[in-house]
């Protein structure tokens, strides 16, 4: 764990932003290395972490470090004022367009989420079309992706239900591209009203396509992040 550097954007006295690696749990008395565990190791202290992040998925994580800190962030995630965009890379030809499906549970007991099913519940993802490429011989799209409600495994349900999976998600898809080293689907960007300021974070794309062939950094440089003085404007 002394190994892994440091992936602190932004520390202040009662928020800090952390740039979560990829194939790394939140939590889990079963597993060594953790989001809480790295958090220990690089801040010296717990946070509370005011939202969660799939074990694939890497990018923007907010903590705070008291109950009434996290309190006025969770307030913001519940009422949907706080803002995400996610990045990712999709197979096939994938365009733009809102994707409303209702989720629920495959059964009991099952981790995975469906489109439907007795227990399911609106899930709404806005999904932009940056940019065709071509991984492991496969024609993809890399995609800006914005969840308009916060259900479980929601991004990676909503693509595979119209078509275009993630890249490297082996749990919804068994294409040659769903064993590539990581599930391509990174927390990009986060702006979360905090009363009278306003947390703003931004990471740089790890999904870089050159020459119409998608090239994923092992290495991501860190981003910015800041808490602007004035709420919302």
């Amino acid at each position: 764990m002394a190994s892994c550097a440091p992936r602190v954007l932004l520390r202040a006295a009662d928020y800090v932003v952390l740039d979560k690696p990829p194939d790394v749990r939140m939590d889990g008395v079963n597993h060594a290395v953790t989001m809480n565990t790295l958090a220990e190791h690089w801040l010296g202290a717990l946070p509370r972490f005011c939202h969660r992040l799939d074990y694939g998925t890497s990018g923007l994580l907010l903590g705070a470090f008291s109950k009434r800190a996290a309190a006025v962030a969770g307030k913001a995630f519940e009422a949907k004022t706080a803002a995400k965009t996610y990045v990712s890379v999709v197979r096939g030809a994938a365009t733009s367009r809102t994707i409303d499906a209702p989720l629920g549970p495959w059964g009991d007991g099952d981790f995975r989420v469906r489109v439907g099913g007795p227990k399911a519940k609106p899930a709404s993802t806005r999904c932009e079309a940056l940019e065709p490429c071509v991984y492991m011989g496969e024609v993809c799209t890399k995609v800006a992706l914005t969840p308009l409600t916060g259900r479980r495994h929601q991004l990676r349900v909503h693509m595979c239900s119209v078509g275009h999976p993630m890249v490297g998600d082996a749990t919804y898809d068994d294409v040659p591209t769903a064993a590539a080293p990581r599930m391509m689907l990174h927390a990009r960007s986060l702006a979360v009203p905090l009363g009278d300021a306003r947390l703003v974070a931004e990471t740089p794309d790890p999904f870089p396509v050159v020459d119409g062939v998608l090239r994923p950094l092992v290495e991501l440089p860190l981003g910015d992040a800041r808490i602007d003085s004035g709420g919302v404007s």
